[in-house]
């Protein structure tokens, strides 16, 4: 068990720098000075020929690895490696108006470990009929969290991956200014609403992204279970729901 922990660990530290470089020259110079510095020269290809610093060899052999793992442990899927979730608790919205809210009170119980009142927020944020406005969400955390939040619209995919990666590896949700009717959940349902994502999982043998972990305020039910508590959709439906001028509160 000891050995097989020691190989996760390995891992999850390779999975981090080699993600989706296409060549040596994308690696910054502190994590190619880390990698040679940490690893046998057998195992590494300096040309990046593959798109890895690593010989094609050692990849297929810890994803061997790996696999040999996951076949001796139960419960654990043989084709999904994935990153470690924020244990946020879930937080119902006490009115339909109240997603923003509801999520400003989740990420800061769990950054402090406390929270005011969801009409303590709303009444702070001047939330209306229609929801909560963005700069206000981005302010009351502002106001009250330990981490600095900002925000930002029109991402690639290749930059919101970045940001759940940087985020989540920080301690620190995210929240995003959503339209939910990419999500599973929702089943073609179209409405504003805020989410708050905690972690992300990562496919074998490709190690892009599968799916995005959420928590939702809302109890509804759109022919697909309820809507509230973790959840989980593929990469693109999330990525979906801020495409566009809708924001990512980071």
């Amino acid at each position: 068990m000891k050995k097989n922990k020691i190989i996760m660990i390995f891992i999850f530290v390779l999975f981090s720098v080699v993600n989706v470089n296409a060549s040596c020259n994308k690696y910054s110079e502190e994590e190619l000075n880390y990698i040679i510095n940490n690893s046998n020269p057998k195992d590494l290809d300096l040309s990046c020929s593959k798109g890895s610093i690593f010989t094609q060899d050692y990849l297929e052999s810890i994803e061997a690895s790996l696999k040999d793992i996951m076949n001796n442990e139960p419960g654990i899927s043989p084709r999904y490696y994935v990153d470690p979730v924020l244990d946020i608790t879930p937080i119902q919205q006490e009115k339909s108006n109240y997603c923003g809210p509801a999520n400003v009170k989740m990420v800061l119980q769990y950054l402090n470990g406390s929270s005011l009142s969801q009409i303590n927020y709303a009444n702070s944020m001047g939330t209306a009929s229609n929801g909560t406005g963005v700069e206000q969400v981005l302010n009351e955390l502002n106001k009250y969290s330990p981490k600095r939040y900002q925000k930002v619209n029109y991402i690639s995919q290749d930059t919101f991956k970045s940001i759940i990666d940087n985020n989540i590896a920080n301690n620190k949700p995210i929240i995003l200014h959503a339209q939910t009717k990419s999500l599973t959940k929702y089943n073609g349902h179209a409405t504003g609403h805020y989410l708050t994502v905690r972690g992300h999982s990562l496919r074998l043998p490709s190690i892009t992204v599968d799916n995005v972990h959420y928590v939702d305020s809302n109890n509804q039910n759109y022919g697909n279970g309820s809507t509230f508590g973790y959840q989980y959709d593929n990469f693109s439906n999330v990525y979906e729901t801020i495409s566009g001028w809708r924001y990512v509160i980071y």
